[in-house]
């Protein structure tokens, strides 16, 4: 059976090889995204960790970016050996390849925006944070935004947040949610009077 792959392989052109090779990792890269963004990186369980704060920082980015690049190499390496096999044209099946591979990476965007939209739909109301302590899972920069991880409604999230402080806030610090500021939690950093009274 091995020796028949490598057979198959043999016969291949350089670009039937490539869209191969396109398939076989955009195959493996969504399935790793998949298992990462379920069972690694679900802070509020499976259904949300795919889309955990999608909205926030540059994780939405990261996220899509992913997801898009493996849906366009899987897609497009499929129909270009498809279309290679049909109409046995380099031209033809790369130009497939492109366009496959673009619409799956636009439906791919469209389906994970549809569902960040259910999620921050949800009942979690960010004026509950107010008065509560988070942790800094990104480092906040004066004037700039982070991340913070803070449980409300007894359920972990990781949101997006800002200081008014004079100092940046590391990561791993405990910091008080003082307000919310369009969407985005506004925190300061525990003064050492604050700490010696917890």
């Amino acid at each position: 059976m091995i020796d028949s792959f490598f057979a198959y392989l043999d016969e291949l052109s350089v670009l039937q090889t490539c869209f191969l090779a396109s398939m076989i990792g955009g195959g493996l890269l969504f399935l790793a995204e998949i298992i990462i963004s379920t069972v690694g990186g679900g802070i509020d369980g499976p259904a949300e960790g795919i889309v955990q704060d999608l909205g926030t920082s540059d994780y939405a980015f990261r996220f899509f970016s992913l997801f898009s690049i493996s849906a366009f190499l899987f897609t497009g390496g499929c129909i270009g050996m498809w279309s290679h096999s049909i109409f046995n044209s380099s031209i033809v099946s790369l130009i497939l390849f492109i366009l496959a591979g673009g619409v799956a990476s636009l439906l791919i965007q469209f389906i994970m925006r549809a569902m960040l939209k259910l999620q921050t739909s949800g009942n979690v109301q960010l004026s509950n944070a107010v008065g509560q302590t988070a942790t800094v899972y990104l480092k906040i920069p004066v004037g700039g935004k982070g991340q913070v991880e803070i449980t409300i409604q007894d359920r972990k999230k990781i949101l997006s947040a800002m200081t008014e402080d004079s100092e940046e806030i590391p990561t791993g610090t405990k910091v008080a949610v003082t307000s919310v500021s369009s969407s985005c939690l506004v925190v300061t950093r525990f003064k050492l009077e604050d700490r010696k009274e917890q």
